[in-house]
Order: structure tokens, then sequence, then C-alpha cells
């Protein structure tokens, strides 16, 4: 895989696979011609995206000529981009069962001509089949094979392993931040940890260069917009974070070495009787930081969609969602009281973020944030209002 977000590739960076003698990999295959119009060609297509998906992900690079698996030469491609785009997209949409989310097409412009870039994700939604020639493919080093049984049982306990390290992770940040177990603990009160990662992220097995994002001022900082108030290295990767009293901080943001992006915050004070967390200026927080995150890490980091972003509210048990609009408060408080929190970690549903920049964030998020508010009493999230047949945020 090219190691550069495919929003960025330009024509410098084919030539550089040429002078560099760069080879066909396990993530990495060249073609010299656009896919034909033929059944057996639309099949070959379909394997090698169903194999890329089915291990680690790669780019299949349209317009590169090899020699044994070297590329040897660029030929740019006589073609309609946004055409031949389509025509890709198309042919991904109907080929494989599970259908395969997150592939990204990019024409770059070279000469008189393009190079094709298709960016395969590895697959978080289990192994995928091609409905051209009903197999499971995957890839080994430069080439394709499909799964036998017992090669499809072996596959399946490695996701299992995957998915286990994932939840392993979470769990362990969760209660980090619950027990005060960070570099820098943060104030008393309920607080969101915001998560974002690569869809295709192996929670252990790949490590992603930190070092850009390890300079005062590199990341945004929830509550604190475009960089944070302090920085300090530690052992899972960069912190940024607001200033320090009496030894707690409001905020911070790490980066994991493990390819995992984490903003954490204190979103209410501890009362007694009832200890209330604003849904509207959850949801204003978790808007304005993912947004910041993903446009900073995008351009530092070799980070790129499809995301990933999880939510959660952690510390919160007994406290209760409440509401900033007041006749909206009073008419649900009248009928039956807000239920507090039930869980130490209430966490919301994925979000995933296929491209970017993507028209409407809050669109993307309103099964969360609805969630969120669920979790009180409420019906629904109420920042979004119906407009023109569609609920629009308002926030």
């Amino acid at each position: 895989m090219i190691q550069k977000a495919i929003t960025q590739l330009q024509r410098e960076d084919f030539d550089r696979l040429v002078a560099d003698r760069v080879q066909e990999g396990n993530q990495l295959d060249f073609k010299q011609a656009l896919v034909g119009s033929t059944d057996a060609d639309k099949k070959k297509f379909a394997a090698d995206v169903c194999a890329f998906a089915n291990t680690r992900g790669g780019d299949i690079v349209i317009g590169v000529r090899e020699t044994r698996g070297v590329a040897v030469e660029v030929v740019p491609l006589a073609m309609d981009p946004d055409q031949e785009t389509l025509r890709l997209q198309n042919m991904i949409a109907d080929s494989f069962d599970p259908r395969i989310v997150g592939v990204q097409i990019a024409p770059v412009a070279y000469g008189d001509g393009h190079v094709l870039v298709v960016r395969v994700p590895q697959s978080v939604q289990g192994l995928h089949r091609s409905k051209l020639d009903q197999q499971f493919h995957i890839r080994e080093s430069r080439s394709n094979r499909h799964l036998d049984v017992a090669s499809l049982i072996t596959r399946v306990d490695m996701l299992r392993g995957q998915r286990d390290r994932r939840d392993e992770f979470f769990a362990q940040r969760y209660a980090a931040v619950l027990t005060n177990r960070t570099p820098v603990a943060l104030r008393a009160g309920p607080k969101v940890m915001v998560h974002v990662f690569q869809a295709h992220a192996a929670f252990g097995a790949d490590m992603l260069d930190v070092s850009p994002a390890a300079a005062a001022g590199a990341m945004p900082v929830p509550t604190l917009g475009q960089g944070g108030a302090d920085f300090r290295m530690t052992f899972e990767g960069p912190m940024h974070h607001t200033a320090i009293n009496d030894g707690m901080t409001r905020g911070f943001t790490l980066v994991h070495h493990n390819g995992v992006l984490e903003g954490a915050w204190k979103v209410a004070d501890l009362r007694e009787g009832r200890t209330e967390v604003v849904a509207e200026a959850v949801e204003t927080h978790v808007l304005g930081f993912v947004r910041a995150l993903i446009e900073r890490t995008r351009g530092l980091l070799t980070f790129d969609v499809p995301l990933v972003v999880r939510v959660a509210l952690v510390g919160a048990e007994g406290a209760v969602v409440v509401t900033s609009n007041r006749e909206l408060r009073r008419h649900f408080e009248e009928d039956v009281p807000l239920s507090p929190i039930d869980r130490t970690a209430l966490q919301l549903p994925d979000v995933l973020v296929n491209d970017w920049p993507v028209a409407d964030l809050a669109e993307l998020f309103r099964p969360a944030f609805d969630r969120l508010w669920q979790a009180s009493g409420f019906l629904r999230s109420y920042q979004y209002q119906e407009h023109n047949g569609r609920f629009v945020w308002q926030g």
C-alpha cells in the first residue's frame, strides 16, 4: 500500500514506484490496463478486491506496468476518470457478499492521461465472498488464493482474536480513565471518551509512526480546539492536554502507538442529589473534536478513511442525561422522571466514516446521539429537527 492518503497522491508518487523498483506484495498490486468488460476480467478484478479486503487491505494501481512483480513503467490511461470511477464503484457494489464498504477510487492526473488507484480497506465485517466465482479469496505475497474449509475455520478464529484484542483495549482504556491511571489524571466527574481508529486496525499487529504528533500544539485537544496547553510523551504515545491545576487536567488527546486516537474530557461536575450531563453540550463537543482530530491527523500521520469513531460516557453511572431546552425538559420530567445512567461505561454505537471531507458529519452521528438521550428516557436526540424530509442537526 502506498503510504499516503489517497486524496494526496500525485504524479511523483508513481514515478517513485518505478524509480525505487517497488515490488508487488500482499498490500500492493500493479495493472497496466483498465479492467475489461468480459466476465473473466470482472471476475479477476473482483478476486483482487476480495483478497485485499479479506487480508490486510491494499492498493490496486492501474496504469503501472510490472515485470515479475516489479514496477518498471508508468503507462497513463486514456479514459474519462469520472465514468471509469463510477463503473468500478458499481462493479464493487454488486460483486461481494457481504458488501465491502470503504473502498476508495482515485484517478490521478499523469500527463495526458490518468493513473487509477483503488484502495481497499481490510474488512471489519468478517470474510467476504466474491459472487462472481463463489470463492473466499485472500492475498498471499503477490498472488491471490481461495480458502478451503480448513483455511476458512482458521480465518474465522483469527478474526475472533482480533475482536478480542479490540475489546480488551477499550476495556483497559475505560478502566484507566475511571481509576485515574493515566499520565495526567482527569478531574472528577463524568467523562466523554472518543476513540478514532482505521477500520482495518489490528490493535497490536501494526504500529503507527507517532513522531509527527510528538510536539506541542500538534494535535487538537477537547475543549481547547486547535492545540493543547501542554505536551508530554508517554508509554502509550504522545499526549496533549489542557492546563494542569491541583495535579489534574480537564481533557487530553492521546495518540496511541497502535494507531488509535483517543480524546477524553470531563463533561459534568459531581453534585449532591443529581449529577446532570447536558446532551446538547456533549454532541457539540464530540462533533467539533472529531472533525478537528480527523482533519489534523490525515495531514500529519499515515491515517485515512475508512475510520471508526467510538464514543463512550464513562464514570457516569447514576448521572442523568438532560437537555438545555427547558420546555422539552419540563415536558419529559412531568410525565416520567428521567432515568439515571445504569452502567459505568455507556458505549454508544460505532460511527463509520467512509469519506473525508464528509458533507454532514452530524448525520453520521445521529444513531449514536439518539442512544445517548435514550439512556435517560428521551425518545431521541432533539438536536435533530425535520427539514425537507430529513432530520438536520441544529446545534
